[in-house]
C-alpha cells in the first residue's frame, strides 16, 4: 500500500575540528523548506545569541517567510523526549525538524542519542500522517572518535552526511549512507547557500 506522505531523515556527522557554522547551516536549511511553505522548527541544546555568528540580515526582508522558523533551546534530554510526547497537544505541526548538536545531550550517557533519535522519529511520523504530508527530520552530530557516524545512530536514518568541508557559502559532504558498492568512492554532495 503506497501512502500519499513519507518521512525522511538524515544524520549529519562532522570532526569537532572541522570549521562549522551549525547554526547557520541548519538556518539555512530552514529557510528553504520556509520559503516552500513548510514550517520548520529547530531543536537546539546550545543557545543562539550574537556570538552564534548568525546573520539574520538576509533573511529579514520575508518576515511571512521566517515566521514559519521556529527556534527552541532545550538544555537536558528530557527535554527533548517531552517536546517529541507532547507533540499530539500541538495546534501547528512541522513538516520539518531539525536538531543541531545531538552531541550536547549525550556527554553523559551515549544512550540518549538512540532515546532521542527514536522519540524525534516517532513524532515525524505523527506529524506527518496528522498533516497527510511529507516530514523530514535532519540531526547532526559532532563526533570525535571515528571519520564515520555512530553506529548505533544507522538504523534510524535513511540518509548519513560526513562534512567533508565548509566554507563560506558552500558545504561539501561524504554520503556514507545508503552505502555504496565496494570499490565506489562515496558520493559527494554540496550544498550552497540560497538566498
Amino acid at each position: 500500500m503506497s501512502l500519499e506522505h513519507e518521512t525522511f531523515s538524515v544524520l549529519i556527522c562532522r570532526k569537532q575540528s572541522t570549521s562549522f557554522n551549525e547554526i547557520n547551516f541548519l538556518m539555512q536549511i530552514a529557510w528553504s523548506y520556509a520559503e516552500k511553505g513548510l514550517l520548520v522548527f529547530i531543536l537546539s541544546g546550545k543557545v543562539i545569541d550574537s556570538e552564534s555568528g548568525i546573520d539574520l540580515n538576509p533573511y529579514l526582508s520575508k518576515p511571512e517567510v521566517l515566521q514559519r522558523i521556529i527556534f527552541r533551546y532545550i538544555s537536558e534530554p528530557a527535554g527533548i523526549l517531552e517536546w517529541c510526547h507532547e507533540m499530539h497537544k500541538r495546534s501547528r505541526l512541522p513538516h520539518v525538524f531539525m536538531l543541531g548538536g545531538l552531541e550536547t545531550f549525550t556527554e553523559r550517557n551515549e544512550f540518549n542519542a538512540v532515546e532521542i533519535c527514536a522519540a524525534l522519529l516517532d513524532a515525524v511520523q505523527y506529524c506527518s500522517l496528522c498533516t497527510r504530508r511529507n516530514t523530514y527530520l535532519l540531526v547532526s552530530i559532532c563526533d570525535n572518535k571515528s571519520n564515520n557516524c555512530p553506529l548505533h545512530l544507522i538504523t534510524f536514518f535513511d540518509q548519513i552526511l560526513y562534512l567533508e568541508n565548509s566554507q563560506t557559502d558552500s558545504y561539501t559532504f561524504l554520503q556514507l549512507y545508503p552505502f555504496t558498492f565496494p570499490g565506489e568512492p562515496l558520493r559527494k554532495v554540496e550544498i550552497k547557500k540560497n538566498y
